[in-house]
């Protein structure tokens, strides 16, 4: 049973690493449509 509830612990560990992983990506991605934001303030100036 403490085996049970390690592998558990060991798994939820593991999602929120991936949550925070995909927290990161979803970030990255807002600064990339920023950066393309700035790239077309620069074409109409």
């Amino acid at each position: 049973m403490a085996d049970y509830i390690r592998a558990e612990r060991n798994y939820i560990g593991e999602m929120a690493g991936y949550s925070r992983t995909i927290a990161s990506y979803t970030g990255e991605i807002e600064n990339g449509s920023g950066e393309t934001a700035d790239y077309i303030g620069a074409r109409r100036n």
